[in-house]
């Protein structure tokens, strides 16, 4: 699989999304749990067929993008600091 990396302008925000090229015949538009959009295209399909697919469904794109980035994790990174105590198996260590 040929993955391509590219960039859209839609009104004042950037979509940027990656083709996957693929023996298929339809385009798939598909915005992934961690707010990425990954194209499905076929391997003839030119890059402007699927950047005006991609502009039609750019609302809808934008919509799942703010819809997943709620469930993003919103902690930080743990660091583990000498003589903190951490739950193990739900059980207190430390």
């Amino acid at each position: 699989m040929k993955r391509e990396l590219h960039c859209l302008q839609y009104g004042e925000q950037e979509i940027q999304y990656q083709i996957v090229r693929r023996p298929r015949k339809t385009l798939e538009i598909g915005v992934e749990l961690d707010a990425s959009v990954v194209i499905a295209a076929p391997e003839d399909a030119t890059l402007d067929a699927i950047e005006a697919k991609l502009r039609r469904r750019a609302a809808w794109v934008t919509r799942q993008q703010r819809y997943f980035s709620q469930f993003l994790p919103r902690t930080p990174e743990r660091r583990f600091v000498a003589g903190e105590t951490h739950l193990y198996l739900g059980a207190s260590t430390g």
